[in-house]
């Protein structure tokens, strides 16, 4: 006599019954079916499993065949980057430690540290079946069960460089994982707010952002061409980038707090920016479109 939600009618039954899993499984058991996930990664990317070293912090397990100084490393810098989400999210949430951290992701979120580009790109095609651009350094995946960041990180690049490339995909990660409804577009464009927070720009490079996003935005004529897919991902990408910027604006930031609020809640994505914004995701759009045009 059950009934399957309308939403997830078109769900096949191995992500139902993962999802379903998640949602009795502890933040510990999550950890540990993640450790095994990233020994089945490293050997699917041609790596050997054996080799395979990891260093943990309250937030995040890092694993790869680096030294263990690096491993260690990166987890200092993942850390200090999520803190610098508070930009973005509730900062007292970010500076949680042991298991309140641990929960944050729902379990520890993985790093894989790869060493060199070829083994990334490698990482992607095997784990992921997908291509990444060859400008990519970096990215994040998660699905509930799987929560990790893929990273080009050798044992001779300076912490700074490491922090870099973190940036984003740690506040993706971050804002991806506070609903299973949020979508990529919402996650990747506050990921690169809160990457281009830390980043000084001189005029120039200014210049040319800004001619670039009038380009973009040139192509579109309402939000339904964004959230079809129509456009060409790098412009998808700036204007995403832009939008959430917008959000952060004086005018907006309460109500994008309360959009926060509202997933944590567990409220559906388009529920909770209508609720916190006063309108549909695409009606933001629209109206955003207009005033930047």
């Amino acid at each position: 006599g059950a009934t399957v939600p309308e939403n997830e009618r078109a769900e096949s039954l191995q992500v139902m019954t993962q999802r379903a899993w998640l949602a009795a499984a502890s933040p510990a058991e999550v950890s540990a079916r993640r450790q095994e996930l990233a020994s089945e990664h490293f050997a699917l990317a041609g790596g050997n499993s054996g080799d395979l070293a990891s260093a943990q912090t309250d937030h995040f397990a890092i694993w790869g065949t680096v030294r263990p100084e690096t491993l260690k490393m990166v987890g200092e810098q993942a850390e200090a980057d999520l803190l610098r989400s508070s930009r973005v999210l509730p900062a007292k949430t970010l500076s949680a430690k042991g298991a309140a951290a641990e929960a944050f992701f729902n379990g520890k979120a993985s790093i894989y540290v790869l060493p060199r580009r070829y083994d990334y790109s490698e990482f992607a095609q095997m784990v992921e079946q997908r291509s990444v651009p060859s400008d990519w350094e970096s990215h994040w995946f998660y699905d509930g069960i799987q929560a990790y960041i893929a990273v080009v990180a050798s044992d001779n690049d300076e912490p700074e460089e490491i922090a870099e490339r973190l940036a984003a995909p740690v506040a993706s990660l971050a804002v991806a994982s506070r609903a299973s409804s949020v979508p990529r577009w919402f996650a990747d464009g506050l990921g690169h707010v809160v990457a281009a927070s830390e980043t000084k720009y001189d005029r120039a490079e200014l210049a040319k952002m800004q001619s670039e996003l009038i380009l973009a935005v040139g192509t579109m004529d309402s939000g339904k061409e964004f959230f079809a897919g129509r456009l060409a991902p790098e412009r998808a990408d700036q204007i995403a980038a832009a939008v959430c910027q917008s959000f952060l604006t004086r005018e907006r930031k309460r109500g994008f707090d309360a959009v926060i609020r509202n997933l944590e809640q567990g409220m559906p994505f388009d529920q909770a920016f209508q609720s916190g914004m006063g309108g549909t995701p695409i009606a933001y759009f629209d109206a955003w479109l207009k005033w930047v045009k």
